[in-house]
């Protein structure tokens, strides 16, 4: 090759109109290759903002227990299934487990407790006051 030859290849290297099919075929992988993965990041951003977290946060009615995952409430009250828990919390069932002393536990998902009014969370939240020994809140 002369050195003409090897200079107006360097050249045409970075001109896509002069350059071999083959290279034009490498850029087009390439940018085909970029907007895929870019369509893949603006995906998973939009997954990733509107995925529901895993555990609800639970508040145990009888007690005036916050729980932050079913499971807690659920070993804490020896319930075998934590998903009647979620049961009692969406109203298919009235409890789920119950105190040593025989009483049913009712539960509420900790953003329906929000949506209640003021005097009744207040009212949820004394029996948590009243359950614990020393008077501070169990949470």
């Amino acid at each position: 090759m002369k050195k003409e030859e090897i200079k107006q290849k360097l050249k045409d290297g970075f001109n896509l109109n002069a350059g071999s099919p083959i290279e034009k075929s490498n850029f087009f992988s390439v940018l085909i290759t970029f907007i895929f993965a870019l369509l893949c990041l603006i995906f998973f951003a939009f997954y990733k903002i509107n995925v529901k977290p895993k555990y609800k946060t639970v508040i145990c009615i009888t007690t005036g227990e916050l729980f932050q995952m079913l499971k807690d409430g659920g070993e804490k009250y020896n319930i075998k299934n934590p998903s009647n828990i979620s049961e009692c919390c969406r109203g298919k069932k009235l409890s789920a487990g119950k105190l040593p002393d025989g009483t049913p536990l009712q539960w509420i998902f900790y953003d329906d407790f929000l949506k209640l009014p003021i005097e009744e969370q207040n009212k949820i939240l004394s029996r948590n006051q009243e359950s614990s020994n020393d008077g501070s809140f169990i949470m």
